[in-house]
């Protein structure tokens, strides 16, 4: 991120992307060579009975934290970036919005590996993991709500990095509730499914992103992808309530 940044900034985005494209059509002449499984397993025939509304409303999240936060947030940085003042600390005024950018980035990877483990550990421990879960939601469309606006440079950067790690910890949370409907025969259905939806979430991100912002402005786009995270977890919560409940009356007719 941090190196990509900086050459963005000397050589220009075309050239870089067109740098990337070639070194992308090259690995076809690898992927060629690499020979798949012939095998059709009884998992194919029986994919879709390991999918329940549980399961596909954690497969919508992935989808969504992942258009919001790999998809929009990141392609989008370097534009809220741009809109903000950093006359206040003269390191960051001469570097150009794609390498703040990659520094945000840089920052962000760097303390991953610290804060992950740390939220997982506070999850286990908590005995309403949804309730943690849903504050954690808030707290993030929250800073998705203030992130646009212009305020002093220093909260702003401390905010953005904040929402950074927070969009890791609620992917990592998402996908820890993934991997429980990942065991037996249908793990191989289960994973694919999640991870084809989540890199289609990424991928549509920076499309609707820049085109929200076209039609509806910084604020209003803003609102709207806080107003679809809440809604989101909200809705997957009342989901796992409801099969929780379902086990408990079914636990109890066979006792």
């Amino acid at each position: 991120m941090l190196v990509g940044g900086w050459v963005s900034t000397f050589y220009g985005s075309d050239t870089i992307l067109i740098v990337f494209a070639v070194l992308a059509f090259l690995t076809l002449f690898i992927v060629r060579r690499l020979k798949g499984s012939s095998k059709i397993t009884i998992e194919t025939v029986k994919r879709r009975t390991a999918f329940n509304a549980e399961l596909i409303s954690l497969i919508v999240m992935g989808f969504v934290l992942t258009l919001i936060f790999q998809g929009f947030l990141k392609s989008t940085m370097s534009y809220w970036v741009g809109n903000q003042n950093f006359t206040s600390i003269p390191f960051l005024q001469v570097l150009g919005a794609a390498t703040i950018t990659g520094l945000l980035i840089t920052v962000k990877l760097s303390l991953d590996p610290i804060v992950a483990p740390w939220i997982g550990k506070l999850n286990d421990r908590s005995t309403t993991g949804n309730r943690f879960v849903v504050l954690l939601t808030i707290v993030a469309s929250t800073l998705l709500i203030l992130f646009p606006l212009k305020m002093n440079i220093v909260i702003w950067l401390s905010l953005t990095i904040l929402l950074l790690l927070l969009s890791t910890t609620l992917m990592n949370l998402n996908d820890a509730k993934i991997f429980l409907y990942a065991t037996g025969q249908h793990r191989h259905s289960v994973i694919s499914t999640y991870s084809m939806t989540s890199d289609l979430g990424a991928a549509v991100g920076p499309l609707l992103g820049f085109s929200f912002i076209s039609f509806f402005g910084d604020l209003g786009t803003a609102w709207m992808t806080a107003l679809l995270l809440i809604t989101c977890s909200l809705s997957g919560t009342v989901i796992k309530r409801a099969f929780d409940r379902k086990r408990v009356v079914k636990i109890n007719t066979m006792l």
